[in-house]
């Protein structure tokens, strides 16, 4: 059960962590806020999170707890199920239009309108199927692959049907199934994320994307040329990219947990001031970690914020987890 509740709770506190500065450059960062090492309630004239309270977290969060309520009660994905949730927490909850991402947004429109749910997904190109994806790394262990890679893409089709956004998804899984399930091998989850990703090239609309086992060798070799901090963050930032695009974030988080070895703090304080897409980059970076090494060194105090600004019990719901899987056939 700790493996679960420490991937949720990396997940939210990343989501947590980065949200206040979500779609910055870093230099509005670095002026607003100075450092981002610490929880901060959304800033003033952030189009996106100004609003929200300290500790508050974005889609990122809510979304992948709704993947994991369906999983909890319905044993499996079954998409327009998923969308169904989606809708119902998009119509409950008048926030979610300034959080969701253009390609959820553009999903849940498209099956209100009747479109076939294989087609909705088709230009869901964005970082939305890997932000909500670490459920299905709870749920299924990798070692089974294709069950894994199968899963994997039904919690992507309904918003992001698109090779570049299931294969990106496919290695946060991994990274996190690894974790869960398997160990804390640092370079054994690298070859399983190399794998997922490949297989995932295999799904979907291929809209000509690099491929993220490459960026991924790409920015670890930087990262190794570059031994100053805020040097690998320019580089990210400026010469790559942390947009809400999978090839950006995607391989942006994984290469950070791996640098990093794993350590939630190191690697989240990394990802929170990369300007960009921050929420998500840092929600995907700290379930890895989480689920790698634990959440011991999130503050008790900041997890218990979390959990009041958002109505949400990471105890209760790892329990369900646990209730469920064992319920669930298991690798012998």
């Amino acid at each position: 059960m700790r493996h679960i509740y420490d991937t949720l709770v990396g997940l939210a506190y990343g989501d947590s962590l980065g949200m206040p500065v979500e779609m910055w450059p870093r230099k509005r960062v670095f002026e607003a806020v100075g450092k981002v090492d610490r929880l901060l309630p959304g800033q003033t004239g952030n189009l996106i999170t100004s609003s929200l309270k300290k500790g508050a977290v974005t889609d990122d969060t809510h979304i992948s707890l709704i993947l994991c309520q369906q999983l909890i009660e319905e044993g499996d994905i079954i998409p327009e199920h998923f969308l169904s949730r989606l809708m119902n927490w998009v119509e409950n909850n008048p926030e979610s239009a300034e959080l969701i991402g253009p390609s959820t947004i553009k999903a849940v429109e498209l099956f209100q309108q009747g479109m076939a749910l294989e087609q909705i997904g088709l230009f869901g190109e964005t970082n939305g199927g890997a932000m909500r994806i670490a459920p299905i790394g709870i749920f299924f262990d990798l070692r089974e692959f294709d069950t894994f890679m199968a899963k994997v893409h039904l919690a992507c089709l309904p918003t992001h049907n698109t090779a570049i956004a299931i294969s990106g998804a496919a290695a946060i899984a991994a990274a996190v199934s690894y974790g869960v399930h398997v160990g804390s091998d640092l370079n054994e989850m690298l070859t399983w994320v190399r794998k997922a990703a490949t297989a995932g090239r295999d799904f979907g609309r291929d809209l000509g994307y690099p491929h993220i086992d490459k960026r991924l060798d790409l920015i670890i070799s930087l990262f190794n040329q570059h031994k100053d901090v805020e040097a690998r963050q320019e580089l990210l930032h400026k010469s790559l990219g942390t947009s809400i695009q999978t090839i950006d974030s995607v391989p942006t988080s994984l290469a950070t947990a791996l640098f990093y070895q794993g350590q939630l703090r190191e690697s989240l304080q990394f990802t929170a001031n990369l300007g960009g897409d921050t929420d998500t980059i840092s929600a995907m970076t700290g379930a890895i970690c989480g689920a790698l090494n634990g959440a011991h060194q999130i503050p008790a105090e900041d997890i218990e914020l979390i959990e009041r600004v958002n109505s949400i019990d990471f105890s209760g719901i790892a329990d369900r987890i646990c209730q469920k899987l064992d319920s669930m056939p298991r690798l012998s």
